[in-house]
């Protein structure tokens, strides 16, 4: 079986849409255990920052960017092996 046969079969393509739904629910909760970590550490992290918000801002951003990215691109993998296709 061809690779355009595959995206022609009508359950290959349910077994992708599942597979999506799945990696985007993981994204997004992943996404809001992170940022209650963050928050979490609030103190710490602005205590080590010398109370400076602006910086707290900026690294709860970099950082929450990064870790978005990061499980997005596992997950993607995870997948993409499911179906033995390139990332």
């Amino acid at each position: 079986m061809d690779s355009k046969s595959k995206e022609e079969d009508p359950a290959y393509m349910q077994k992708r849409v599942v597979y999506q739904a799945i990696e985007v629910s993981l994204l997004l909760v992943g996404a809001f255990i992170f940022y209650d970590i963050i928050n979490f550490f609030r103190p710490m992290l602005l205590k080590l920052l010398n109370n400076n918000k602006y910086t707290f801002h900026s690294l709860r951003f970099f950082l929450h960017i990064l870790f978005i990215f990061t499980l997005d691109l596992i997950l993607r993998s995870i997948f993409a092996f499911a179906f033995k296709i390139p990332i």
